[in-house]
């Protein structure tokens, strides 16, 4: 069995790339790593340390031993593959089971780079270059995506109750870090009653509260996002 002394993590709190990490090293029973929590305010990705780790600057970097991982997707494909024997199993054995995670865990990169591409255009773009309707279709396509996710889980068979089946997986950490993003800023969860369903299961699960982001917490986060970013104005208090 692998040895989990060597597993170091460099992170952000709140960003939705770590979490999925940190909720796979808890599933693996690997809660003790070591990890650096990264200030982005302060450019700590732009460090000697971090650019030597990945030249891109971003997080998460993931090292075990000599190994080192800049993308979230592989370092939970890795934990589950390196530590299979260890913890929960996240990852089917059964081809036909074992590709329908993969495919959905794949496919939440949909979702993930739709939300970012909103939340970097609204925090990114310099005032004077600033459209709105832009950002509205930039809102509208992260909806569009989240509707489809809706539909898959309408679909599927009464017991299962997960992304990919009757068992929590690989697919499910993909996921829900930005699904919970989405709802932490103001996506309105009456409008998707199988993801509701669905997101009160995942907030039961002892690794998704255990990692789940500090900095949401806080009443006052000083986030430049605003908690009613992807509120629909239709839903908007007056």
């Amino acid at each position: 069995m692998a040895l989990a002394e060597n597993v170091f993590l460099y992170l952000v709190d709140g960003s939705p790339s770590c979490w999925r990490v940190t909720i796979t090293l808890e599933e693996k029973n690997l809660s003790n790593y070591k990890r650096k929590h990264v200030d982005f305010r302060k450019q700590e990705q732009k460090s000697d340390d971090i650019l030597k780790l990945n030249p891109r600057g971003q997080v998460p970097i993931f090292t075990h031993g000599k190994i080192v991982i800049n993308e979230s997707l592989a370092t939970i494909q890795y934990l589950e593959e390196t530590f299979e024997d260890r913890g929960n199993k996240l990852l089917p054995t059964k081809s036909t089971e074992k590709a329908k995670v993969l495919q959905r865990m794949i496919e939440a990169l949909n979702l993930h780079r739709r939300t970012e591409d909103a939340v970097y255009y609204a925090i990114k773009t310099e005032p004077k270059d600033f459209n709105q309707g832009y950002l509205g279709k930039l809102k509208c396509s992260v909806l569009e995506e989240v509707e489809l996710w809706e539909n898959y889980l309408q679909q599927a068979n009464s017991n299962e109750s997960y992304l990919a089946g009757d068992n929590f997986s690989l697919a499910d950490i993909a996921f829900f870090p930005y699904f919970a993003f989405l709802v932490h800023h103001g996506l309105f969860m009456e409008d998707y009653p199988n993801l509701n369903s669905y997101y009160t299961l995942m907030c039961k699960r002892p690794s998704i509260q255990t990692t789940w982001p500090s900095f949401w917490k806080l009443k006052d986060n000083n986030s430049v996002i605003p908690r009613s970013f992807f509120t629909p104005n239709n839903h908007v208090a007056d």
